[in-house]
């Protein structure tokens, strides 16, 4: 019997230990305050329009530089399967590798990077406003205007926190 009272003792200490431990590891996320939040929207619109300006001017940053490593990867593969060249990834190869990661069905996918046209003039930013953050992502609408050929782009980019600036994880042209 003492044998019995000892077993349950450590049993019930055993699981009181273990609740102990889950409580502490179960803490609420931090909270991001508004001007936390402002701030780091405007660190990265600066950091967008003068990426944007900059790569349509003399190519620097270039694309690789200014995207995550998946959506370089993502736009590389869409521009690829949009030539169709014997060798390139085909539509359906793409569709089949990202469509677990990116909308498929969104008209823009195989359009240019930035903006849809291949042959632009002088590129600017018209506008760039701070929408949301979510997961981690800053959301902006952002027209890019062509001033030689009188045409603006309108789109969504999604903007990651990078180690020293930002890095566009998505764009959307509307």
């Amino acid at each position: 019997m003492k044998h019995l009272y000892l077993f349950l003792m450590l049993t019930w200490l055993i699981s009181c230990q273990n609740n102990e431990k889950e409580e502490i590891t179960a803490q609420p996320q931090e909270q991001v305050s508004p001007e936390e939040i402002q701030q780091k929207a405007e660190k990265a619109k600066k950091w967008l329009v003068s990426s944007i300006e900059g790569h349509f001017a003399n190519g620097t940053p270039p694309m690789i530089m200014m995207t995550t490593p998946e959506y370089y990867e993502f736009k590389t593969d869409a521009l690829n399967a949009r030539i169709g060249l014997p060798g390139n990834i085909t539509k359906e190869e793409f569709t089949a590798k990202w469509k677990e990661k990116f909308d498929m069905n969104r008209p823009d996918i195989f359009n240019g990077y930035l903006i849809p046209t291949q042959d632009f003039g002088r590129v600017k930013v018209k506008s760039c406003e701070f929408d949301k953050l979510q997961n981690d992502i800053l959301f902006f609408n952002v027209q890019i205007s062509d001033v030689e050929y009188k045409t603006d782009f309108n789109s969504v980019i999604k903007l990651k926190e990078a180690e020293k600036d930002f890095l566009i994880a998505d764009q959307i042209q509307l």
